[in-house]
């Protein structure tokens, strides 16, 4: 139980014919690996004091009574924990894609927030120097737009995963008009 392992067992009633069958499952989010000789179970033995008054083999209701030759494996279940599994890998899927998308949402939540730091630090400096014309500051900010733009896109393009491939083709389409105007504005 330390390592993360539930051991569950049925009660074998006397009488019982059958192979003894424990269920191991892992309820840590780590890979335990069962090496031969590991001891994660133990069978106890009670000395009745009388006799049973009807076998277990000889009741006829009795649950697992041929079970040696009727169950194997899954037994009969096997369709529902496939059905289980299913659900539990699609879960996982779905899990790991809201990670990534809340990944790259507080990346570019952080850059967006760099940038209008940066944006106003900047325009505050140069309005306040005298040095710099509105044409100059314009195409401060049209760089700082295209950095920022630029790679805003490769984060993206990185991070996350469902965006088709003409979301990234017009998104750095209007990177690169914002590097020409920029040019454009500088000559």
């Amino acid at each position: 139980m330390r390592e993360g392992l539930l051991v569950g067992a049925p009660n074998y009633q006397p009488g019982i014919h059958s192979r003894c069958f424990i269920r191991v499952t892992n309820i840590s989010e780590h890979i335990i690996t069962l090496g031969k000789g590991k001891q994660i179970a133990q069978i106890l033995f009670d000395t009745l004091s009388t006799e049973p008054d009807i076998a277990y083999s000889n009741k006829p209701n009795a649950s697992f009574n041929g079970e040696i030759d009727e169950f194997f494996g899954y037994g009969q279940y096997e369709n529902e924990y496939s059905k289980e599994i299913k659900k539990i890998n699609k879960a996982k899927e779905d899990l790991e894609s809201k990670v990534q998308s809340i990944y790259s949402n507080v990346l570019v939540f952080m850059g967006i927030i760099a940038a209008i730091f940066t944006i106003i630090t900047i325009n505050f400096g140069a309005s306040k120097s005298g040095d710099f014309t509105k044409v100059d500051i314009l195409s401060l900010n049209l760089s700082l737009a295209f950095v920022i733009s630029f790679l805003g896109g490769i984060l993206s393009l990185l991070t996350a995963k469902r965006k088709k491939w003409y979301f990234y083709l017009c998104y750095f389409a209007i990177v690169i008009a914002l590097f020409i105007v920029n040019l454009i504005i500088v000559k």
